[in-house]
């Protein structure tokens, strides 16, 4: 079995004998290129199937399809839920294998993120993938727009769609962008900050220190002059009662 990884490049023009399955995860921009993308199975006679994948806010595009007569059969979650819990899959804490379909879900979401986590290169692809995943559908034209609107897209749940754990503001195509930039910014600022504040804690000390003492000497030689003055006059008086 072989599998082609391919764009809307390869969409028109190409005749590529016994293709089975056209998997599309993403929607085209429009029913016309729906029809050419599943064109490149079942030609000449022969059978093919293709499956899209659709979010609950592209629904509408099912039925734009169904306008121009071309009828789709809906495969749901539960159906693809339930044979991934008759596979067999095993929690990987417990090994125990899954009991329900939402436990087989989260044994498999978990499996992959680790693979995701643990192998670097992995995930600075996964990372591009989803940063590109974001840039395409924020550029769907205009008058498609109702169906795939960007402001209707949980960025959340599509980097979790991408096995990735990190929050959407963190994820950039090589693990290290505008998240990261501002990231170092702040540490940077805030280091800045500290060293600034130390700086005029010291100016404070010093001159608290330097004034402490510049008053303390003040009062000493004020007071040794009230003292020597009154010794003065009291010198004065003795020697006038002497007198």
């Amino acid at each position: 079995m072989c599998v082609l990884l391919c764009t809307d490049v390869a969409a028109r023009g190409l005749d590529l004998p016994m293709v089975d399955w056209i998997v599309q995860f993403t929607a085209p921009i429009s029913t016309a290129d729906y029809v050419h993308r599943v064109g490149r199975t079942a030609r000449i006679g022969a059978k093919g199937s293709s499956v899209i994948f659709l979010l609950p806010s592209e629904a509408g595009f099912i039925r734009q399809l169904e306008q121009d007569q071309i009828p789709l059969m809906e495969m749901t979650l539960e159906m693809v839920l339930e044979k991934l819990q008759k596979s067999g899959i095993s929690s990987t804490k417990t090994g125990e294998k899954a009991r329900t379909m939402e436990e087989a879900a989260t044994n498999l979401q978990i499996r992959i993120e680790n693979a995701v986590t643990r192998d670097k290169k992995l995930y600075e692809e996964a990372c591009q993938a989803y940063v590109s995943f974001v840039r395409s559908y924020a550029s769907y034209p205009k008058e498609a727009r109702d169906v795939f609107c960007f402001k209707a897209l949980h960025l959340g749940h599509c980097a979790k769609s991408f096995a990735l754990r990190d929050p959407p503001s963190r994820i950039t195509g090589i693990g290290k962008g505008q998240w990261t930039r501002k990231q170092e910014r702040k540490d940077s600022d805030l280091k800045k900050e500290g060293k600034i504040i130390k700086a005029q804690k010291r100016r404070i000390n010093e001159k608290g220190l330097i004034v402490s003492e510049f008053s303390s000497g003040l009062d000493g030689i004020q007071s040794q002059a009230k003292e020597a003055k009154r010794l003065k006059k009291e010198k004065e008086m003795t020697w006038n009662n002497k007198k």
